[in-house]
């Protein structure tokens, strides 16, 4: 007899079949209870056995769920614009595809370098100090609260050239 996960694993390509492969599934152990009877060592059979087919079907999805992806650390936390930021974590998937970062809502376009755990990127123009985000097309977006502080840049006044005295005979 076909696991509990085996059918419901079996050409499960939508949403559609898998409906249909629980329910007859559901079926099945409708079938085998009517068989077991009043039987308590067949009934305690069939308990230990969806027991052990339920842990492995919870398993195995939560093996496949994406997760969404975490940010633990930035590296620096602060800088101008322009400057690189090494973002540490986990589950932003091998390769930045279609996956985006942005530095307090500014989108910092592609990364330089980008794997499932670090990801390095320059502070992009007209960023301001605020939360650094990651919206993976793996699992989501990341949390928001590790900040990165961009410097207000200074703007100095001109400064009027000091007029040369003209000498005085």
């Amino acid at each position: 007899m076909a696991t509990i996960l085996d059918q419901l694993t079996q050409d499960v390509t939508d949403e559609n079949t898998a409906i249909a492969s629980l329910i007859q599934l559901l079926n099945n152990i409708s079938a085998q209870l009517q068989a077991a009877g009043t039987d308590p060592v067949k009934l305690k059979a069939l308990d230990d056995t969806i027991n052990a087919e339920k842990a492995a079907i919870v398993a195995a999805v939560t093996a496949n769920t994406p997760q969404s992806p975490v940010i633990t650390s930035l590296l620096p936390t602060n800088g101008p614009v322009g400057s690189t930021v090494i973002i540490n974590g986990k589950g932003f998937g091998n390769t930045q595809s279609s996956s985006k970062i942005s530095f307090n809502g500014v989108d910092a376009g592609l990364a330089t370098d980008w794997n499932d755990t670090a990801i390095t990127v320059a502070v992009p123009g007209g960023a301001t100090t605020g939360p650094v985000k990651v919206v993976s097309n793996v699992g989501g977006a990341s949390n928001t609260d590790q900040i990165f502080t961009v410097p207000d840049v200074v703007v100095a006044a001109p400064v009027a050239p000091t007029p040369t005295p003209t000498p005085t005979a």
